[in-house]
């Protein structure tokens, strides 16, 4: 995680969230991206990742990833007209606002995390006996490793990265 040569560094550690922005809405239309290292950590990769995501449609993401914050909170929060979801890993939990007041309803759920690996274990032997995947394919990683670049050149030319 703290080796930039081999790799680590907040954009490659938390990719998971960039992959499941695709799967939510798509391959996006342009990024933009700060790729920095702000903390005090004793690591040589980057530790703070800020990124706007756009699509044709007007649907925005707003994505911000470190290394560094305490207590480590990972969340989604969806905004539209009609109201706010938000999604938190801890607690595993969906919260729905649909009124200008702070009234939310929520819905939470258990899971262990270990039943993610098992599945991801499990679908691999599958496909070793030949069948096809039924969850991440080839194409999706690559599809994130193209948006994880699209970032890096963004910061590095401090601008607007616009996908094909």
């Amino acid at each position: 995680m703290s080796s930039a040569a081999q790799g680590g560094g907040a954009l490659l550690d938390e990719s998971h969230w960039i992959d499941l922005a695709l799967w939510l809405f798509g391959k996006p239309a342009r990024v933009y991206g700060q790729v920095e290292k702000n903390s005090s950590l004793e690591i040589d990769s980057d530790d703070n990742v800020d990124a706007l995501i756009n699509y044709d449609d007007g649907k925005r993401i707003s994505m911000h990833l470190d290394l560094y914050g305490r207590p480590h909170e990972k969340f989604i929060r969806f905004v539209g007209e009609r109201g706010t979801l938000i999604w938190t890993v801890d607690p595993n939990r969906i919260s729905v606002g649909e009124k200008a007041e702070q009234t939310w309803k929520h819905e939470d759920f258990s899971c262990d995390r270990n039943d993610m690996f098992m599945a991801v274990a499990r679908e691999y032997l599958s496909v070793l006996q030949g069948q096809r995947p039924e969850t991440c394919r080839l194409q999706d990683g690559l599809l994130v490793m193209e948006i994880v670049e699209a970032i890096r050149q963004s910061h590095a030319e401090g601008r607007t990265i616009y996908l094909e």
